[in-house]
C-alpha cells in the first residue's frame, strides 16, 4: 500500500468524502477481519462467523460516526492503530458476551436445581421467574437451551444432534437467552 496514498485518504475520509470511505473500508477490511479473529481465538472463544461480522461493522460504524480518524497520528502506518482498535472491540465483545451468559448461569442457579429429574425441574413453568420466562420460548429454543445449560453440551454438538447448523443453534440460544433476560428484568 502507498503511504502517501493512505495519508491522502484517511484526510478525504476525515472531511466526510463517502467515496474515500468506502475506499478506506474496502482496502483495511481484511486487516480489521483478521485482527478480531485473532484476538478472540487468543481468548479462547470459539466465534461465529456472524459475531465477527457484528463486531467488523461496528467497528466502521463507530469509526465514521465518531470521526475517530481524526486522533490517528500516524497517517502513513495507520495499520497498527486499526489492528488495536479491532483487538479492544472484540476484547468488548467478549466481556459482553460473558457477562450475558454469567447473568443466566447466576439466574439458573438461583433457582436452585435439584440435581435428579433436572429437565423437569428447569422446565417447570411457572414455579419460579426463570419458569416463567421459560413459558414465552417457543419448543426448539426449550430444547437448545436445555442441551446447552443442563446437559452441558457444546453448540457443535446441538447442532449434530438436531440436525442444523451451528450458528443456527448459537442464534436460537442467543434467542432464548435474551427473551429469559428481558423477561426477568421487567419483573425486578
Amino acid at each position: 500500500m502507498d503511504k502517501d496514498n493512505d495519508r491522502e485518504l484517511i484526510k478525504r475520509c476525515i472531511d466526510g468524502n463517502a467515496e474515500a470511505w468506502s475506499k478506506f473500508v474496502n482496502r483495511f477490511s481484511g486487516l480489521i477481519y483478521w485482527a478480531i479473529k485473532r484476538k478472540m481465538t487468543k481468548y479462547g472463544r470459539d466465534y461465529l462467523i456472524s459475531e465477527v461480522e457484528e463486531i467488523h461493522q461496528r467497528l466502521f460504524v463507530s469509526v465514521w460516526e465518531k470521526k475517530s480518524l481524526i486522533t490517528v497520528s500516524e497517517r502513513d502506518n495507520i495499520a497498527p492503530w486499526l489492528i488495536v482498535l479491532a483487538s479492544n472491540a472484540a476484547i468488548d465483545f467478549i466481556r459482553k458476551k460473558s457477562l450475558e451468559e454469567n447473568f443466566l448461569r447466576t439466574a439458573f442457579k438461583s433457582e436452585v436445581i435439584p440435581q435428579t429429574n433436572q429437565r423437569k425441574a428447569f422446565f417447570q413453568e411457572g414455579d419460579s421467574l426463570i419458569g416463567e420466562a421459560i413459558k414465552f420460548l417457543n419448543e426448539k429454543e426449550k430444547a437448545y437451551l436445555e442441551s446447552s445449560f443442563i446437559a452441558g453440551k457444546k453448540h457443535k454438538e446441538i447442532a449434530e444432534t438436531f440436525n442444523t447448523s451451528i450458528n443456527s443453534v448459537s442464534t436460537i440460544i442467543a434467542r432464548a437467552k435474551n427473551k429469559i433476560k428481558k423477561y426477568i428484568e421487567s419483573k425486578k
